[in-house]
């Protein structure tokens, strides 16, 4: 595919720049008297670019005031411990091999 594409020499014949043929067109029309007008160069309007560190303090001070109306958080101490899974020692187990690793470990610090 690319000996397809590829050739030995540069041709710039081939190709043609659509940049300066619309200001050369655009060139002659001033010549002629006429007024370039912006909206006939085809282009869009630019995107519209957001600048992130205004959305970020948006939303935080969105963030802030929706607080108000949060439940609020547990305390520490009135949280339960986790409570391991019932069932069977399958998983014990197959955490016991990791445990013993890990406790080997520590005992060569």
């Amino acid at each position: 595919l690319v000996d397809q594409i590829s050739s030995e020499t540069f041709e710039p014949t081939k190709y043609e720049d659509d940049v300066k043929t619309r200001i050369l067109a655009d060139i002659q029309k001033k010549v002629e008297g006429q007024t370039i007008d912006v909206s006939e160069t085809g282009e869009e309007a630019p995107a519209q670019v957001i600048d992130l560190m205004e959305a970020l303090k948006a939303s935080l001070e969105a963030g802030s005031r929706g607080s108000d109306k949060a439940p609020a958080k547990a305390s520490a101490a009135s949280r339960k411990p986790a409570q391991r899974a019932s069932g069977d020692d399958e998983g014990e187990e197959a955490a016991a091999p990791a445990r013993r690793k890990s406790e080997k470990a520590r005992a060569k610090r």
